[in-house]
């Protein structure tokens, strides 16, 4: 029975979340991976509501989080046409994970700010846009992940929710500071150092630091230091190590 599996589920993995001391990692993973088994009778919300309380404990976050099919589990979630409670469940699961700096790096992998700007798209839920923005919050002292946001366009999506009509007079309080806090990131990063920063990196990857007002905003950069920005990217050009991506984003 769903219903029961579900139940059972969430009361155990609520015991480990709030009594970690009574269970060793061992129990854990082993909870994990029969959650996850292909025959086990639990419902996608019930798996999700079972990770979710396992990531609350910094003790076992790292483990569970290291489980094969946790993190496929939580992204795969679609926000276009997923019910609410399992959109909040897997906004629940990403705000636990943000709380651990190498698990939170580890998430650029798996395109969390792409997730998060489609969530603030579709999902019109309060309690989730509050979530979407407390996560937002704990990016942004991550180089990468805040040059992502930026890069996303996440200063627009956030924007727009406050033309929203919300019945908690707080979340209007939230947009707003985090629209300052992504303003002021995006006025601290200079776009042509971040284009540097990935021409010496040798991987070039799609984005506004590529776009045609880019290169008209910043075309006199270009011949400064003996023209070392446009030399570098010649370099790229013809070296036939460089891989495809960086070639077409490079032409």
């Amino acid at each position: 029975d769903v219903y029961v599996a579900d139940k059972s589920a969430w009361l155990l993995s609520a015991m480990v979340g709030n009594m970690p001391s009574y269970f060793n990692a061992s129990q854990v993973a082993d909870m994990v991976t029969r959650m996850l088994d292909t025959k086990a009778v639990c419902s996608e919300l019930g798996v999700l509501e079972a990770i979710a309380n396992l990531l609350k404990t910094d003790v076992f976050r790292s483990l569970v989080w290291s489980q094969m099919g946790v993190a496929d589990r939580v992204f795969r979630v679609q926000p276009r046409t997923a019910a609410s409670p399992l959109i909040y469940k897997c906004v629940f699961c990403m705000w636990m994970l943000s709380y651990d700096e190498k698990i939170a790096m580890e998430l650029k992998s798996y395109h969390v700010i792409k997730k998060i700007k489609e969530i603030l798209s579709y999902s019109r839920v309060e309690k989730v846009m509050r979530l979407c923005l407390t996560v937002l919050r704990n990016f942004l002292p991550h180089q990468e992940l805040c040059e992502e946001i930026v890069e996303e366009n996440l200063l627009e999506s956030v924007q727009a929710l406050e033309f929203e009509k919300w019945r908690d007079q707080d979340l209007y309080e939230d947009i707003r500071f985090m629209v300052q806090q992504i303003s002021a990131q995006i006025s601290d990063m200079s776009n042509f150092d971040r284009y540097l920063k990935e021409l010496h990196s040798g991987a070039l990857t799609w984005g506004f630091i590529h776009s045609s007002k880019f290169w008209s905003d910043n075309v006199l950069k270009f011949e400064e230091n003996g023209f070392s920005a446009l030399k570098m990217l010649a370099s790229l050009l013809l070296n036939h190590g460089t891989d495809a991506q960086t070639l077409a984003v490079a032409c």
